[in-house]
């Protein structure tokens, strides 16, 4: 009798084990799918966190030069397009669409986007069905402002320009503006090169704080780190005859190298678009110490001529410049966008 027993306890424990690895593996089975649903839904926050930052500053970017303001028809127009052109999931990701009340406008200079999955937009979901859910509501929000900058944080190019007393900059085919002078034009050795502070960001980033080398590096690529209206930089004596060779780069990667063609005309990828800053006069006498004032975006018609009379000009362009806001509205040359919210 003593070893059926036995036998028979093996058979109610190998049954016992068996009840036990399937319930251990529902309960797998059913982390693996909240897992499916967590892991969804964490994916479509951040796509419709996107979704929202790019339209809201898309939608800032439709500001009126001439006062700062925002202009709310054509800023909606800007944050529907970059809306749609960014997808997160339903059941599977689709673009998102911004209704006209998904954007709203905080006083002249700010704009606040929702960026929605509600109703017959939910995010589909598997293992809350169980719980009787089918679908879950999400929303992202980024708010965006528009200011005239008081500071730009990559882009700009070691050449400045010095607005007369009172001047205002003109837009238009005819408005060009010289970036640096020709060998005759200068003041004491000056002809508009300046220094930039060391800088470890950047393709130019960790090299020689002056010199030619540098300059030209700079002109191709741009300065990556923040220059501030009230910094005082160095100018840089000499006629900076590497500009020829720095610019032709720029004009080989822009997708339009058309020559003497006017900003209106030019459909490029902004490499032709230059970001110099504004400052008080040269001085006279060799190396001198200048304040930056503005910042202002300027289109190059046409690669600089070598000599040592060769000037560089550009046709003023009032545009959005990597930076923060801060400047003044009085004298409007280049704004600045950024998300705020």
């Amino acid at each position: 009798m003593q070893p059926s027993r036995i036998h028979r306890g093996k058979h109610k424990q190998r049954g016992v084990v068996i009840v036990w690895f399937a319930l251990f593996m529902l309960l797998m089975l059913g982390f693996i799918a909240l897992g499916i649903d967590v892991a969804k839904l964490m994916t479509a926050k951040t796509q419709l966190q996107n979704a929202a930052d790019a339209a809201a500053l898309a939608g800032a970017s439709a500001v009126d030069w001439t006062n700062g303001h925002l202009m709310p028809d054509t800023a909606l127009v800007r944050a529907q397009l970059a809306a749609s052109q960014n997808k997160a999931f339903i059941d599977k990701s689709e673009p998102v669409t911004l209704a006209a009340g998904d954007v709203e406008f905080i006083g002249n200079d700010k704009l606040k986007v929702t960026a929605r999955r509600e109703g017959g937009n939910s995010i589909v979901v598997y293992f809350a069905k169980v719980l009787g859910i089918n679908s879950l509501d999400m929303t992202a929000h980024a708010t965006a402002q528009v200011q005239p900058a008081g500071a730009e944080e990559c882009g700009a190019i070691p050449v400045c320009v010095v607005p007369a007393p009172g001047d205002v900059f003109h837009t238009g085919c005819d408005q060009n503006y010289v970036l640096k002078q020709g060998g005759q034009g200068g003041t004491q050795g000056n002809y508009g090169a300046i220094d930039f502070p060391s800088c470890d960001n950047g393709d130019c980033g960790g090299g020689q704080p002056t010199g030619a080398d540098t300059f030209k590096c700079l002109v191709k690529y741009g300065y990556c780190c923040e220059l501030h209206v009230g910094d005082q930089v160095s100018t840089e004596p000499g006629n900076m005859s590497s500009l020829k060779s720095a610019m032709l780069y720029r004009f080989s990667k822009d997708t339009d190298q058309r020559p003497d063609l006017c900003y209106s005309d030019y459909h490029g990828n902004g490499k032709r678009l230059v970001t110099v800053p504004l400052t008080t006069t040269l001085g006279d006498g060799g190396r001198t110490t200048v304040t930056i004032t503005g910042f202002a975006q300027f289109f190059v018609k046409n690669v600089p001529q070598t000599g040592s009379n060769a000037t560089f000009d550009g046709e003023f362009v009032r545009g959005i410049i990597a930076g923060t806001g801060g400047g003044s509205v009085s004298d409007v040359t280049a704004f600045a966008i950024q998300l705020v919210e």
